[in-house]
């Protein structure tokens, strides 16, 4: 499997391109990142795969690349804003001097459907 260390389209691009020369028959592609799908749609589109009839593709953040893509991408909503309230409250209870209880927060994280998957 390919792996590609950025998170930008150009990377979602050339990382895709790679997968396709390695492994020809994938039928889904998730991405660490709206921008990295937004990039592998772009290489299908160029390879002339048909998505999502003949391949699948869901990004990670819900940002607005996923509403920009053609078609629209499926993606993974990350809570940015409730991450960095639950991160601010943690810090202000330790400096309170509370316990805080171990094994951290878990926040949702649901999938948006649209039409890449």
């Amino acid at each position: 499997m390919a792996q590609v260390p950025l998170y930008d389209y150009a990377s979602g691009v050339t990382g895709l391109r790679e997968l396709l020369s390695r492994e020809p028959a994938l039928d889904g592609i998730f991405a660490a990142s709206d921008a990295v799908a937004a990039g592998a749609l772009e290489a299908l589109r160029e390879a002339g795969w048909p998505v999502p009839t003949e391949v699948g593709v869901v990004g990670f953040d819900d940002s607005s690349w996923a509403r920009r893509t053609q078609p629209p991408l499926s993606t993974v909503h990350q809570p940015a804003n409730d991450i960095g309230c639950r991160a601010a409250d943690l810090v202000l209870r330790q400096l309170r001097g509370e316990t805080i209880e171990p094994g951290g927060v878990i926040l949702p994280t649901p999938i948006v459907w649209r039409d890449s998957a």
